[in-house]
């Protein structure tokens, strides 16, 4: 509708400006086409590792796309934006021309890889961020910009002719993201019944199921999950993270616990869960970490009816959150 609908006054503009997109489409080669019509997927932008991610295949190596994409800035097709790393887009006019050259050719093949680099992006992401190597803003700088990405590809992988498997993993994986993009929380629910029967086939990865159940236990879900299903969450993730020998992410589930425990009053299992985080934190985990133990600390001591101390370890939380800029 955008190249060639609208009014009939329009019309003839409209005709212009596919025939101008026609006409710049022609002085490209046949490898340059292909890496057009491909990025047309992207919305919202990209950078040019998930360029490479997306366009590349098995005749058209990273570096290949690289070239390809340069030659489509000089040649205005594709737009380039500053910034660290830089990021590119197609006009909205070239990326309905780029979808329209798609769909004679390869749309399914080329929204898959799209989805997968997705997938691929968020899980290098997210589990940095679980393991305490990002900030806060340094993780929201890599995720942020990629939201409108994210969004398409967890509608494709969950359409009837997309891929099951990646929309529970992008959702799962997205948990972190419920401050930025609340309907990241509406993707975890609908999938727990394929998630229990992956995690008892085996067709789910078993990182996938811890990292789903330490989704549907974070702290942005409550009220949006039913308390004991978030507390079952806490303990599924903590079992599970067990077992795959990642002690930081054993650590961050009891957090979880502890809270859920002080908000039923149960104060004897929340000290029990805080010992269980206490043996396991080394002293050079990042900062997040200790963090996180001071303000359990803190919540712990102000239930037992000890302001002072939970006061002071409240002091100790903000002054390393000052000295590590978080």
């Amino acid at each position: 509708k955008l190249l060639t609908g609208g009014a009939r006054a329009a019309l003839r503009r409209h005709q212009t400006l596919h025939a101008a997109l026609e006409w710049s489409h022609g002085l490209l080669n046949d490898e340059e086409r292909v890496v057009f019509r491909r990025l047309g997927v992207f919305a919202g932008g990209f950078t040019m590792e998930l360029a490479q991610a997306v366009a590349g295949d098995e005749q058209l190596d990273e570096w290949s796309v690289l070239d390809h994409m340069s030659a489509l800035v000089d040649k205005s097709l594709v737009v380039a934006e500053p910034g660290e790393p830089p990021r590119y887009r197609l006009l909205e006019s070239a990326r309905a021309f780029a979808l329209e050259q798609l769909a004679e050719a390869e749309t399914t093949n080329t929204l898959r890889q799209h989805a997968k680099a997705m997938l691929n992006f968020m899980q290098r992401v997210d589990g940095a961020n679980l393991d305490g190597e990002l900030r806060t803003d340094q993780y929201a700088a890599l995720v942020v910009p990629e939201l409108d990405n994210l969004r398409a590809a967890h509608a494709w992988s969950s359409s009837e002719e997309g891929d099951a498997q990646v929309a529970i993993a992008l959702a799962a994986h997205s948990g972190s993201l419920i401050d930025y993009a609340v309907e990241c929380a509406d993707w975890l629910l609908p999938h727990r019944q394929q998630v229990e029967e992956g995690a008892v086939d085996g067709s789910i990865d078993e990182a996938v199921v811890a990292r789903y159940w330490r989704a549907i236990a974070a702290a942005n879900m409550m009220g949006r999950a039913p308390h004991q299903l978030q507390v079952e969450g806490a303990e599924r993730a903590r079992a599970m993270y067990k077992a795959l020998g990642q002690p930081r992410r054993v650590f961050s589930s009891l957090m979880r616990l502890v809270s859920f425990r002080l908000f039923e009053g149960d104060q004897m299992s929340a000290q029990t869960a805080l010992a269980e985080a206490h043996s396991l934190i080394q002293p050079d985990w990042p900062a997040e970490f200790h963090i996180q133990s001071l303000r359990r600390q803190s919540s712990t001591a102000r239930a037992a009816g000890k302001p002072v101390e939970a006061l002071a370890f409240q002091r100790q939380e903000v002054q390393l959150s000052v000295a590590t800029g978080d």
